[in-house]
């Protein structure tokens, strides 16, 4: 299920030139991305596809890029439709999901987040305050943070809730910090 997405391509995607301008801006305002993070922001935000991986040794700035991502993301410019757009950070690690929060993503850890949707499935009588704001929509990116630590079965509810929030509506990213730590046989 989570291989066969990585290869649709029906997720939302950037214009290419919007793309550019964005990492234009990024450089005139001395935030400098190395050509292989530029490179990986370019790719994610302009493929479409539905969830997408960037793998990178411990410190080469993955956070960073995901930073860089989110901002572009969220940039009401960058909205031709008018949707605003959002961006999720979820990590397995309360410490991690402090990193994403610090680079401007809301962020939660995975099982708080997914005892957020399933509240969102129940009536509104049994949601807490705070839940709504949850609730994916048109326009949201959803990134899952050091995905190798997540469990493949919360993965694929992850996935799930994503994919049920409509075809149109999210993409997610996730993040590892080796190709062998991207999960295998579970993401078919």
């Amino acid at each position: 299920m989570l291989l066969a997405a990585t290869t649709d391509r029906s997720g939302e995607a950037l214009p290419p030139l919007l793309v550019q301008r964005f990492l234009d801006g990024l450089r005139e305002s001395r935030i400098e991305l190395g050509a292989d993070q530029a490179a990986a922001v370019r790719g994610i935000l302009t493929s479409g596809a539905r969830v997408e991986t960037l793998v990178g040794p411990a410190g080469t700035g993955k956070s960073f890029v995901v930073g860089a991502l989110a901002k572009a993301w969220s940039d009401p410019a960058h909205a031709s439709d008018g949707v605003e757009r959002r961006v999720f950070g979820l990590a397995t690690s309360q410490i991690a999901t402090e990193v994403l929060s610090g680079e401007g993503l809301t962020a939660r850890n995975v099982a708080r987040w997914l005892g957020i949707q399933d509240r969102l499935q129940r009536p509104s009588s049994e949601q807490r305050a705070g839940d709504q704001q949850w609730r994916l929509r048109q326009g949201d990116l959803v990134v899952v943070d050091e995905s190798a630590m997540t469990d493949t079965p919360a993965l694929a509810v992850i996935h799930r809730h994503v994919d049920a929030a409509g075809r149109s509506c999210c993409s997610s990213v996730t993040t590892a910090s080796s190709p062998q730590s991207v999960p295998g046989e579970g993401w078919t």
